[in-house]
């Protein structure tokens, strides 16, 4: 995929939906034996009033919906998740 078809920046408050669902799907397609030990609900609070906040979580977008996320502190890759449907497309 050209990189002209996706653009890395910062997420946006009404991104959190959308973040938690990607998130979920790529938690679930890569590790689909690994209980989580929150509800889904309580993932798109965290998603909503934590994440999303944070200056170090940054998005990759396609047209208008987030597709990836990252977060890094410290140097190190907290949190790195890509929905499933664009997993494989060099994003």
């Amino acid at each position: 995929m050209p990189q002209a078809e996706w653009m890395f920046c910062r997420a946006e408050a009404g991104d959190a939906p959308a973040i938690a669902t990607l998130f979920l799907a790529a938690r679930t397609a890569a590790m689909p034996w690994l209980v989580s030990p929150h509800s889904d609900d309580d993932t798109h609070r965290w998603v909503a009033e934590v994440l999303v906040p944070s200056p170090t979580l940054q998005v990759v977008r396609v047209g208008d919906t987030p597709v990836a996320m990252v977060v890094v502190n410290d140097g190190w890759i907290d949190h790195l998740y890509v929905a499933p449907a664009w997993q494989g497309r060099g994003i």
